[in-house]
């Protein structure tokens, strides 16, 4: 049988193999796009209402999510899929790229203590842009290092975007108790926070759903973080709290203590009862800096 007959006989089937490949792979770019181009979008418009896309929830939603254990498999795949962005392959946006450390010193504390280690893994809390007094970008640009960027403020957000990090990023605040909840945030650039429950607030505010930290981690199936910058105007002990540092080996921190309510020496104290020692702080008297530097003991 010749090739002209195969085709005249076969050729509906050849067709409908085609058309069958054809959908097969669009629907397989349709879900890579949800999962990954999802950022790529977003950072091309830079528009600041497909950025608040993120931060809306149905009260299904709301509901379902608040209800949930830190570490239940659920709320581990919902955060999962609902988030988390992934890193960029694109260059780096950054404003300053001629600075190659722009922490207010954390940075070069935590170096003292790693090294120049490489391919670590770190979370930063708050991202701030993502660039600006940033103490993982070092980390990120010149060691490879792995990392998560968690920024609660919509409008920061979208300036993290723009910087093409290539770290995983979390339109969300962390949360204070063992579970989601759900709060209004302050929106004031690098002082945004958490606001109480009967605090009146005339300023810009968003609501934000906390995603507890062990979430976050066990979504990227992460239990070692050689740095985790801590830096929430005031909550950072209580985000503490909501760790079980038995499950993650957390290698160095640092943590701001200007805020606390509890007071400096309570954050001292509880870091010391999970097996911390203070290698350092970071101070300055423009109060850019007010940090514990943490190392676990061996």
């Amino acid at each position: 049988m010749g090739v002209i007959e195969v085709v005249k006989r076969y050729g509906k089937v050849f067709l409908f193999l085609i058309v069958i490949l054809v959908v097969w792979n669009y629907g397989n770019l349709v879900e890579w796009k949800e999962q990954s181009g999802k950022l790529f979008s977003i950072a091309s418009k830079s528009e600041t209402e497909d950025v608040w896309d993120l931060y809306k929830y149905s009260q299904r939603e709301i509901a379902t999510i608040t209800e949930m254990y830190q570490d239940d498999e659920e709320l581990v795949q919902i955060v999962r899929e609902r988030f988390l962005l992934p890193p960029v392959s694109m260059e780096y946006n950054l404003t300053r790229p001629e600075l190659e450390d722009q922490s207010m010193g954390q940075g070069n504390k935590i170096r003292q203590i790693l090294g120049e280690m490489t391919h670590g893994f770190f979370v930063e809390c708050g991202a701030l842009d993502g660039e600006t007094r940033s103490n993982s970008l070092y980390f990120e640009r010149f060691l490879e290092w792995e990392g998560l960027l968690v920024e609660a403020d919509p409008l920061n957000f979208e300036q993290v975007i723009q910087k093409r990090r290539k770290a995983w990023l979390a339109p969300t605040c962390l949360s204070l108790e063992r579970r989601p909840q759900l709060v209004n945030f302050m929106q004031a650039k690098n002082v945004g926070k958490i606001l109480g429950t009967n605090v009146e607030f005339n300023g810009k505010s968003a609501e934000v759903l906390c995603i507890p930290i062990t979430t976050l981690l066990l979504a990227l199936n992460k239990k070692r973080i050689d740095y985790f910058s801590l830096d929430v105007e005031g909550s950072e002990l209580e985000v503490l709290r909501t760790i079980d540092f038995d499950k993650f080996d957390i290698r160095t921190l640092s943590v701001e203590f200007k805020h606390v309510k509890a007071g400096k020496d309570m954050v001292q104290s509880f870091m010391k009862e999970k097996g911390y020692e203070v290698h350092s702080t970071v101070t300055r008297s423009d109060s850019l800096a007010n940090d514990f530097i943490f190392m676990k003991k061996d």
